[in-house]
């Protein structure tokens, strides 16, 4: 009777054990988890008092080969600096030619400079009184360089995106985010500048006739090119590194 008894038992455990294992759920299936930048900040970091001025932060990206550049003009206190990344290597840009300039006031090519890896490196900043219109132009040894930037606002986080396309062609494929408004820079050295449509990238030039078509997952953002005049097409991919 004592060995029935253990007999019943055990084979009830098999059957228990064979019924959790098969109802344990599939996680091949869960979505992967979204990728979010480590560094980034998630708040604006401009303060609301230059929101209509020239001074306060400006944010963009480099290609040529790929970077990133954050201006910082009097947001906290006096002071004055840019931060360039490029190819993997970081360095503080500063100028003497804001030493007059207060905040409010138009900036016409301020010389920002910097080493980075042994290399001497310049930028030069301008920007409309109202801190509308900024543009950066970079000179970079052995690069020919195309910057897109935007202010930052109080209410206005700028995220900036570095990628590469590939397909029947390939190179650098950046992007500035201004809220819904963007900037991608291609290795090429064009600019496209368009609206995001309902939170994803729709776009179409009708000088190049270029399509691009992308969305976001976290900070990461991907999607397909296609040139319209050719069967080039291909596909891109960003990750946010500002």
């Amino acid at each position: 009777m004592r060995q029935l008894t253990l007999t019943l038992l055990l084979v009830s455990t098999l059957f228990s054990c064979k019924k959790d294992e098969n109802d344990t759920p599939n996680n091949n299936n869960t979505a992967p988890t979204p990728y979010v930048c480590p560094t980034c900040v998630t708040t604006p970091e401009a303060k609301a008092e230059h929101d209509a001025g020239s001074g306060g932060v400006y944010k963009g990206v480099i290609v040529g080969s790929s970077g990133t550049i954050a201006l910082y003009l009097y947001n906290t206190g006096t002071e004055v600096k840019a931060l360039v990344s490029f190819d993997g290597k970081n360095a503080t840009f500063t100028t003497q030619s804001l030493s007059s300039w207060s905040p409010g006031q138009a900036i016409t090519n301020a010389l920002f400079t910097g080493v980075i890896d042994g290399v001497n490196m310049s930028a030069y900043f301008s920007v409309d009184a109202n801190g509308q219109n900024p543009k950066v132009q970079m000179t970079i040894p052995g690069h020919t360089v195309t910057v897109a930037v935007y202010k930052e606002t109080s209410t206005s986080l700028i995220k900036n995106y570095e990628g590469t396309f590939t397909g029947d062609d390939a190179g650098t494929f950046n992007m500035t985010l201004n809220g819904n408004d963007y900037s991608i820079v291609v290795s090429s050295g064009g600019i496209l500048e368009g609206t995001l449509v309902n939170g994803a990238i729709d776009h179409l030039t009708q000088k190049d006739q270029v399509e691009v078509k992308g969305t976001f997952s976290g900070d990461d953002v991907s999607g397909t090119w296609k040139d319209t005049k050719s069967t080039k097409q291909g596909t891109w991919t960003g990750k946010r590194t500002l």
